[in-house]
């Protein structure tokens, strides 16, 4: 049934016919069988391929793909990743004081760079006072570098003074982390500070820093 398979001369001379009679329709039986079984003995040969490459010498199976796992050194690295995180990451997650601290240091810079551009926009002297929790803003009445503040400076949203105060257990320290307020100064109508200094927030170890010569003020 296998052998190759020819049409008959007839074919060749006239069409086929598609029906379940005559010539056409015996040779289109022959293809299809003749189809089938090169089919079916490739398929086979393939199967006999994949199993002779899929056993091993000693004819266990090799299908199962090999699951390889950790060495010692990734499991001592990923322990000691751990203990790092463990150490000094976790404690910040359940600290509400260190975010309090950050967030006051933030709205710290904020008042503080807004003093300086309204002392340049407005041409006139703009106080900055600290207390020990509290910064407050206010500004000259009259022009001139030596007219005293004696106004209140209205902050962005329009409330006066601009002032902002520190969370419970917050309050300003200096570089030693020691509690300390820092010293009132004042922006002249050029933006520049009449004394430069640097101090902190309490529970957060980032500096506040005011250069005097440019008023710029920095982490």
């Amino acid at each position: 049934m296998c052998d190759e398979w020819r049409p008959s001369k007839s074919v060749s001379t006239q069409e086929p016919t598609f029906g379940f009679l005559g010539t056409g329709s015996a040779q289109i039986h022959k293809f299809s069988e003749f189809v089938s079984c090169k089919f079916f003995r490739s398929l086979i040969c393939r199967c006999c391929v994949l199993g002779i490459n899929g056993m091993s010498a000693d004819g266990h199976s090799r299908a199962t793909k090999q699951v390889r796992g950790f060495t010692l050194l990734e499991l001592v690295t990923v322990l000691l990743l751990l203990g790092i995180l463990a150490v000094f990451v976790t404690p910040r997650f359940f600290d509400r004081n260190f975010y309090e601290s950050r967030g006051f240091y933030d709205e710290v810079l904020s008042v503080l760079r807004y003093a300086q551009k309204a002392a340049i926009a407005q041409r006139r002297n703009v106080c900055v006072q600290f207390s020990a929790t509290t910064v407050t803003l206010t500004i000259a009445s009259a022009t001139g570098a030596a007219a005293p503040c004696n106004t209140e400076l209205a902050g962005p949203t329009a409330v006066r003074p601009y002032s902002v105060t520190a969370p419970s257990g917050t309050q300003f320290a200096n570089t030693s982390n020691s509690p300390a307020t820092p010293t009132d100064f004042t922006f002249n109508a050029l933006g520049q500070a009449s004394i430069g200094q640097t101090f902190r927030i309490s529970g957060f170890g980032q500096d506040i820093n005011v250069v005097q010569e440019t008023g710029y003020v920095h982490p």
